[in-house]
């Protein structure tokens, strides 16, 4: 899963899913989501789920809105489902005085 390291907040975050076996062949699950984990406005740990829409090229695709969010270090875990597998890593979340309208202390 290829992802950029530092995203705007506010905007619309795209996470695409391949889910491959050991030897690189494509695998079908049954269904795909994306946890996102992600530094609230009351500036606690929240976490969405999103579930992932099949593609006809085989990819799994879904995309989660940043707004509600703050600028801090933000967690995600792809899944699928039959057959079981994940994958994990992160992104920084980056905002300014300019865009954060409900949160000055930034």
């Amino acid at each position: 899963m290829a992802l950029i390291e530092v995203i705007d907040r506010g905007n619309e975050v795209e996470f695409t899913a391949e889910f491959l076996n050991a030897d690189g062949a494509a695998l079908n699950p049954s269904g795909a989501s994306v946890t996102v984990n992600f530094l609230n406005a009351d500036g606690e740990r929240e976490s969405d789920v999103v579930t992932l829409a099949h593609q006809t090229d085989g990819s799994w695709f879904g995309t989660w809105d940043s707004q509600e969010a703050r600028p801090a270090r933000t967690y995600w875990c792809v899944r699928s489902s039959n057959p079981d597998s994940a994958e994990d890593g992160y992104f920084e979340l980056a905002g300014n005085l300019a865009n954060l309208a409900d949160d000055s202390t930034s």
